[in-house]
């Protein structure tokens, strides 16, 4: 039995047709929000076989605290304004990069989630303007 060979096509997928990754793996309880992403998609005819997205991600640092204000509350008054006015402007999540095991105790005390991913950084090269 022969089979035809099936062609990829890679495409930028319009915001109309984000529904379309519900029933893909990672993607059954998060879209993201239109004007937040762009979205590459591997297609085989109709079927997505492959997704990739770029999509604005909140940080939430630099933080910075004054040395005889440490270990006190206003790192605490600092967040807790900052994820009110996160969830004013429709925020749904947010990352923090832990420098070290301190800050990450820390973050977890404030009810952040450690995700044990690890963070790369890419860089994309821009003509001189």
């Amino acid at each position: 039995m022969e089979t035809a060979a099936l062609t990829t096509t890679i495409r930028e997928l319009p915001s109309e047709e984000w529904s379309k990754l519900k029933g893909i793996e990672g993607f059954a309880d998060f879209i993201p929000a239109a004007g937040t992403a762009r979205i590459q998609v591997a297609e085989q005819g109709d079927k997505i076989v492959g997704v990739w997205v770029a999509q604005l991600a909140i940080c939430a640092e630099p933080v910075w605290i004054a040395y005889e204000h440490r270990n006190r509350t206003l790192g605490l008054l600092l967040f807790e304004a900052l994820t009110q006015m996160m969830k004013e402007e429709g925020i749904r999540s947010f990352m923090i990069h832990a420098a070290d095991d301190g800050v990450g105790d820390y973050l977890i005390r404030l009810g952040l989630k450690a995700t044990g991913w690890q963070a790369f950084m890419g860089k994309i090269e821009q003509p001189n303007i």
